[in-house]
């Protein structure tokens, strides 16, 4: 779907703003389209709009043009047929339930309307089977209610349902049936629910004032005088591993050693705690852990349900900016017969299992044989792993620049989002007038002048194959005329540049961070104070999870 748009798009020499223009569609409704976030109804409004405004393109921008509206609207239909085959649907089973009690019905008559035995409709709503053509039954689910439902003082009824369950859009009997499916399928779309505030949470988060929280002090010390501690202990359940992890938490952070922190576990989320006093006493030692310049290696298990594997990273990523955390991601198949979680330091080592939700058995141990066998299979799972966030530092700038001029030359269409103008539309001079009225030294000056070049040479490459989407919100004060004088470049620099598309949000996006998107490849995060910092973002899932979220904030 969305390259069928981009080709129409590259044949009439046009940019999504003017597709926008033509259709009456929305900017941010023609980029989800584009970015493959979302796909319209096949028969809903806004298909036949968007070809409408694709034909008014082509007539006005190609000479001889032989497509009728006709005919685009059908090749998007079929695109839209063939973007839904291929997507990985799977029936909310909770919702079809929810569904039949709320249209009063028992299960097996609601089996009987749908014609399915009742053993089958019981094992469906179980979640141990799927329907035989998922498509076709979640058309005539939906063609059940909406016939039950047809009048508008029952609609108004299946309205507030529909909402109050999925806090969605409001409807109308048009559009009653497409939100039902929506609603009663699980899809990649729907994994921006999942994702909560991923970037928000980046975006709020101050490392000062995290630190500033943060007392050593507070971090309880292991007894060394008169109480004899042993130095391997084992605790049973839950309450026993939530202490085995704090106490190899503050064996760690009371240790000299600064050995690396590995930290691995493919329990589910909500095993790990339910006491927000216990995960904050956590944090605290991990900040701890932080300040003492200790690194940290967090093992991301990704063979998760969507929901649970964000809320995991989200409690991590922000930590990320302190530029202190390694993170990888194995994507091998747990066996979920067995829940494990291995934790090693210098100082301590810390692991267990539990087997099919059992109590689990779990070894707190500063034995350093044991702490030498942790470390090797922590070894080994990192041998196995890949990196899911890259952070480069202020050591590492020079391969951060070898990566992005690697990307430069690779298609594939690119968001920004951030508080201030790109420095590559400035021209040499407003350069020159910057560095003067910033009075930095020579060193500073010049480090800025080479950034300067090389975003100008990685925008040109880009700008040669690829679409630059950039979306800045910067009402920036301007008394030496630098800002009105950057604008002015910055939207001459976009009438110059048939692939480069300038917008100013109307609101602050973030105030923090930069984020960079390279469609369906990876995400650039960095902050906008302090020591430089770039968190490059790899893995597909949760670069898509980034790139819903952005869409929906735009």
């Amino acid at each position: 779907m969305k390259n069928l748009i981009k080709r129409y798009l590259q044949i009439c020499h046009s940019k999504p703003v003017e597709l926008s223009e033509k259709s009456g569609l929305s900017l941010a409704t023609v980029s989800r389209y584009l970015s493959g976030v979302r796909v319209p109804d096949v028969e809903g409004e806004n298909i036949i709009k968007l070809s409408a405004g694709l034909f008014a393109l082509m007539e006005e921008r190609t000479e001889g043009n032989s497509l009728s509206q006709e005919k685009i609207l059908q090749e998007l239909k079929d695109s839209v047929y063939a973007y839904k085959e291929e997507q990985n649907l799977q029936l909310h089973a909770d919702n079809l339930g929810k569904l039949i009690l709320f249209l009063g019905i028992s299960k097996a008559k609601f089996a009987e309307e749908m014609f399915y035995s009742p053993s089958a409709m019981t094992r469906i709503l179980s979640g141990d089977s799927t329907p035989r053509n998922l498509q076709n039954f979640i058309s005539h689910a939906s063609d059940l209610v909406c016939s039950k439902y047809s009048n508008v003082e029952n609609f108004k009824e299946l309205q507030e349902f529909l909402q109050s369950e999925t806090e969605s859009l409001p409807c109308d009997i048009d559009n009653a049936r497409l939100l039902i499916e929506q609603w009663l399928l699980v899809s990649p779309d729907n994994n921006l629910a999942a994702s909560g505030s991923l970037l928000r949470s980046i975006d709020e988060f101050d490392y000062e004032t995290y630190m500033s929280g943060v007392d050593l002090a507070a971090v309880e010390r292991i007894p060394t005088t008169r109480i004899k501690i042993p130095i391997t202990k084992n605790y049973e359940g839950q309450a026993g591993m939530e202490q085995g992890i704090y106490e190899f938490l503050k064996a760690t952070v009371t240790s000299t050693s600064h050995d690396p922190i590995f930290v691995y576990s493919d329990h589910p989320i909500e095993h790990l705690s339910k006491d927000p006093a216990t995960i904050e006493k956590w944090k605290k030692a991990i900040g701890a852990a932080i300040l003492q310049g200790k690194g940290i290696q967090i093992l991301h298990n990704m063979d998760r349900p969507f929901e649970e594997m964000m809320i995991g990273i989200e409690s991590w990523l922000p930590l990320y900016m302190t530029g202190n955390v390694q993170s990888y991601y194995s994507d091998h198949p747990s066996s979920h017969l067995f829940n494990h979680i291995l934790m090693v330091s210098g100082a301590a080592v810390f692991s267990g299992f539990a087997a099919g939700g059992a109590e689990g058995h779990y070894v707190f141990s500063k034995n350093a044989t044991r702490i030498a066998e942790g470390r090797k299979n922590a070894e080994s799972l990192l041998a196995e792993s890949e990196v899911l966030v890259e952070a480069y530092n202020q050591n590492r700038i020079d391969e951060f620049e070898n990566f992005l001029a690697k990307y430069a030359t690779v298609q594939g269409d690119r968001y920004a989002f951030s508080d201030s103008l790109p420095l590559y539309t400035m021209s040499d001079s407003l350069v020159d007038r910057k560095l003067e009225n910033m009075q930095i030294d020579e060193s500073g000056a010049a480090l800025i002048r080479e950034n300067y070049r090389n975003d100008k040479n990685r925008i040109a490459s880009i700008l040669e194959h690829s679409i630059f989407t950039e979306i800045v919100y910067a009402p920036q004060e301007d008394a030496n005329g630098i800002y009105s004088e950057h604008l002015k470049l910055t939207e001459e620099f976009a009438a110059n540049n048939k692939n480069y598309i300038f917008k100013i949000a109307d609101n602050s996006i973030f105030r923090n961070i930069r984020i960079m998107i390279h469609s369906g490849k990876h995400a650039i995060i960095s902050r906008n104070t302090g020591s430089p910092l770039f968190l490059l973002v790899k893995h597909p899932r949760l670069v898509e999870s980034i790139e819903l979220e952005l869409a929906a904030l735009i």
